[in-house]
Formats: C-alpha cells, structure tokens, sequence
C-alpha cells in the first residue's frame, strides 16, 4: 500500500502535509530531509505532520518548528476551511503524492547508509 501525502505551494513555498493517523508511518528527521530533496524525494520546505487532532511541523532539514501564519494557512486550507478567496488565489499548486513500498524501503536504506557513513 502506497502513502498518499498532499503537497501545496503557497507564498513561494511548498509544503508537504501528511496525515499520519490515515497512514501510521512515523518518519524521523533523517527520512523527512531525504522526502524534502529535490534530488531524492519531492522537495518541500515545510513539512506538517496531523495525526489525530495534533498538528506538528518540521522545516526541510526535519527539524520540529512552531506553528506560525503561514503554516495555519496551509493547515486552513488543507482541511478546507479556508474561506478568504485572497490568500486562496495564492495557492499556486495542489497535488497528491504517492510514495510506493518500494520507495520508502529505498528511503530507508538511505538513511541507514547515510547514519553509518557519518
């Protein structure tokens, strides 16, 4: 089974959301500085991680961050709440990531290779 993430660009950012109470694949922050490359993963960064009711955000380097504007207002407009057609019209890109099994054992031989080599 493939994780799905949403990916959205707002304010010459991207962001990458995932619910992890849908999906329950914990990630540490080695793994999310591999998904936010470019190079490796899908590039993105921020990263905002909901699992139940709790909203946690990390930068690119997956380093835990606080909250601030504009991460409400992806987490707003993620969950569809967001009704302000101003700050709408600033969402530029609203795709669906899908990570298959085999990239997320690939991700995490990365990690591993790269916590050995260090």
């Amino acid at each position: 089974m493939s994780l799905v993430m949403k990916k959205y660009r707002y304010n010459h950012k991207d962001y990458l959301v995932y619910e992890r109470n849908l999906l329950a694949r914990e990630f540490d922050a080695n793994e999310w500085q591999t998904i936010c490359n470019n190079d490796l993963g899908v590039g993105a960064d921020f990263i905002i991680e909901i699992i139940n009711t709790q909203i946690f955000a990390y930068d690119m380097y997956g380093q835990k961050i606080d909250l601030n504007q504009d991460l409400q207002l992806v987490i707003d407009y993620h969950e569809g709440i967001l009704k302000d057609n101003n700050i709408l019209a600033q969402f530029t890109r609203d795709i669906e990531v899908r990570f298959t099994n085999y990239y997320i054992n690939k991700l995490a031989n990365l990690v591993t290779k790269k916590a050995y080599s260090a």
